[in-house]
């Protein structure tokens, strides 16, 4: 892709998904700024690999990156951040990560997912920005009325997070309406990669194999999910932030192909035979019916190119978390990752 150089701002740009996407962008050529408040990072608990892998997000994908502190929340932050930096682009990352974080602590949530968008349309008219991407979640479906699903599919979500994530859609669609600002819809499903320490699926199974440790899934077979590898996703909301007929729209952004967990755990065990499994039944009432997106829509206007299949993504996860830790590659079932990477 090629591209004028733009000012791009990533508001949690110090997360999962911004870290990725400011590489990309900074890669790309751009001038890319960052602003975290990073008070996440540290109120998780810790999974074995968290340290390094947010000393790789520091030291490799935000290496000559700036990055400012603050809080969307926060008028002066954000007022700071468009006065000093005077983005033309505008990408909002800032958000709760997790679906079980939500319904455990629900005021925190509304606060984290929607607040920021409330400040988005409060900070923008008025400033240099001409183009907000605002990443919400396939979560606000709900139950997929189709497989794959499309951006015009019945949105009737089930939980808070994804009752929030449309609120938040809501609030920027209608808030900067009227403006001279374009604003971007992206839904993403179940992003997985390099530096996740947020304890979702695949990086818990994929740390687990490693360690050694039985995996356990719950109702395994109970849904497939359209997993999506990160740098895949940072490459369609590069698109997304900088291709004119991006304008205006909703994009699902993900791989297209729908997996169960069962797929998942077949595969690292093709990885690392005689991995232990424990399934349990156990139900989960936020978490809807899912099944592919239809990436119809972006293929053609954004130009995804192929995305990474889950028999890739998982090597590759693999092969980078073993890097992590020294003698990581000396635990047993990793023969498909190569040694000497720590």
């Amino acid at each position: 892709m090629e591209f004028v150089r733009r000012r791009i701002l990533v508001a949690g740009g110090a997360g999962f998904i911004g870290a990725h996407l400011a590489r990309r962008l900074a890669d790309m050529g751009h001038d890319v700024r960052l602003l975290d408040n990073f008070a996440l990072l540290w109120s998780l608990p810790l999974p074995p690999f968290f340290q390094y892998s947010i000393d790789h997000r520091t030291d490799v994908l935000l290496r000559g990156i700036s990055c400012q502190r603050g809080n969307l929340l926060q008028d002066g932050d954000i007022a700071r951040a468009l006065d000093a930096f005077g983005p033309e682009i505008l990408v909002n990352l800032a958000a709760l990560p997790l679906v079980g974080l939500a319904e455990e602590h629900p005021e925190e949530a509304e606060a984290s997912i929607a607040g920021p968008a409330r400040a988005l349309v409060k900070a923008l008219p008025g400033s240099s920005v001409r183009r907000l991407v605002h990443v919400s979640s396939s979560m606000v479906y709900g139950h997929f009325a189709s497989d794959p699903n499309p951006e015009d599919a019945p949105t009737r979500p089930l939980g808070l997070y994804g009752r929030y994530k449309l609120e938040s859609e809501t609030i920027v669609q209608e808030g900067l309406a009227g403006t001279a600002i374009e604003c971007v819809i992206v839904r993403p499903s179940g992003v997985y990669g390099p530096t996740d320490v947020n304890g979702r699926v695949l990086q818990r199974f994929c740390e687990g194999a490693l360690l050694g440790m039985p995996l356990r899934a719950e109702n395994p077979d109970a849904t497939a999910i359209d997993f999506t590898w990160v740098e895949d996703l940072a490459d369609g909301l590069a698109r997304a932030a900088l291709i004119p007929e991006a304008a205006s729209q909703v994009f699902n952004i993900a791989s297209g192909t729908a997996r169960t967990l069962s797929e998942a755990l077949r595969i690292l065990a093709s990885l690392n035979p005689g991995l232990g499994v424990r399934v349990s039944r156990k139900s989960d009432p936020v978490r809807p019916r899912r099944g592919a997106l239809d990436i119809g829509k972006a293929r053609a206007i954004l130009g995804l190119p192929a995305p990474r299949p889950l028999e890739a993504g998982l090597p590759a996860y693999l092969e980078f978390l073993a890097g992590l830790l020294p003698g990581a590659q000396r635990l047993s079932g990793t023969h498909a990752v190569a040694a000497g990477h720590a």
